[in-house]
């Protein structure tokens, strides 16, 4: 996730940095709203990627929310803005390599030992008030 959001801040600068240059191009895009969208992206996923380092719930949680949704916009992307005969060819073929690799994703998260990898530490001895599904870990009591 750090390369994708590294990526796509890279993406960012460097439309900045060369916005004259796609200017004279004539890209079909507007190029605010790729350094915008590319900046958004680009921090959603360093957040997630520190967050899945760090193991924290919320990040395993919402992985799939933004992995989707950052697939949908790629292909949406170049739904709106793709003007030559390749580019235009290239929709179907994202959008199914996008299927693929969030189902892979999705299907990866499901696994036991990642799930328990995110699972909160318990003190030994100390008791919840509440009582939430566990999962089986292969812990030893």
């Amino acid at each position: 996730m750090m390369s994708v959001g590294a990526y796509n801040i890279v993406l960012a600068l460097d439309h900045v940095r060369f916005a004259a240059h796609y200017r004279d191009l004539g890209v079909s895009y507007p190029l605010a709203l790729r350094v915008v969208t590319a900046a958004g992206w680009g921090g959603l996923f360093v957040a997630l990627g520190i967050g899945l380092a760090r193991r924290r719930q919320w990040a395993r949680r919402w992985l799939l929310a933004a992995l989707s949704n950052y697939a949908m916009f790629g292909v949406l992307w170049l739904v709106l803005f793709a003007r030559s005969d390749f580019g235009q060819s290239r929709i179907m073929f994202q959008a199914v390599v996008s299927v693929i690799l969030v189902l892979l994703v999705a299907w990866v998260m499901r696994w036991r030992r990642i799930r328990c990898a995110f699972e909160p530490p318990v003190p030994r001895g100390a008791g919840s008030p509440v009582e939430q599904p566990k999962i089986d870990c292969g812990e030893a009591s």
